[in-house]
């Protein structure tokens, strides 16, 4: 161990330009690093540590007093190095989106409310239940006159659908019928009658005859009839 010592302690130091030191055998200093391939660590009260390269402790023998730790230092990493190749703050502000930024490229709340469409225009164009109920066009709207005349109408089907006439067949010569007529809510009542006039007046055993009824409405009092005439041969 003593041999050691002394081996680095021949070739203990290298400076360098930018304050590097270099302790201990094959020592190298650059601007940025110090190198030495042998390193002493002093474990007495009050220790220096000297470390190679690369700063990473290897391969340690100690004496048997434990004064003295010699150390084989080959394979870390300076602290120039980290330097070198680090992310600095500079280049993480320059990437960085500040809050200025944001506020000049975002959409401010003046502008959301100035293409809105505001309360009054939403308003204008609803269509309300009481404009809906005013358009509407009900039954209890209509005036007693326009319901009275609808219902008629209604009674005048049904008075139609009560004349139907008799039929005659054979040597008969006349035929009443009453009938019942309903359409919708209204009902009626017909008589009808069909008489024969005469035979062969156009010649080839033709006959010519005569038909008619009245109707009445049993709800508004409405009349109606028709009349009509038919040749059979």
């Amino acid at each position: 161990m003593t041999i050691f010592k002394w081996l680095c302690s021949k070739r203990a130091m290298a400076l360098a330009a930018a304050g590097a030191v270099a302790l201990g055998v094959g020592m190298v200093a650059t601007p940025n690093e110090a190198a030495a391939q042998c390193a002493i660590v002093n474990t007495s009260d009050d220790p220096d540590t000297t470390v190679g390269t690369f700063g990473e402790l290897r391969d340690a023998t100690t004496n048997p007093d434990g004064d003295n730790v010699a150390v084989d230092c080959t394979d870390s990493i300076t602290s120039g190095d980290i330097q070198t190749d680090a992310v600095t703050t500079n280049e993480i502000a320059d990437g960085t989106i500040t809050s200025d930024d944001l506020g000049t490229d975002s959409v401010t709340a003046n502008e959301l409310a100035n293409n809105a469409v505001d309360t009054d225009a939403i308003q204008d164009g609803a269509v309300t239940t009481d404009k809906i109920a005013d358009d509407a066009v009900t039954w209890g709207k209509l005036s007693p006159g326009v319901r009275d005349r609808v219902n008629e109408n209604q009674e005048g089907v049904a008075i139609a659908l009560a004349l139907q006439n008799p039929d005659l067949v054979g040597n008969e010569t006349f035929g009443m019928s009453v009938n019942w007529g309903g359409f919708e809510s209204s009902n009626a009542l017909g008589i009808a009658a069909t008489g024969v006039l005469g035979h062969d007046l156009f010649g080839g055993g033709d006959r010519l005859a005569i038909a008619g009824g009245v109707g009445f409405g049993l709800d508004k009092d409405t009349v109606g009839g028709r009349v009509g005439a038919q040749v059979t041969w």
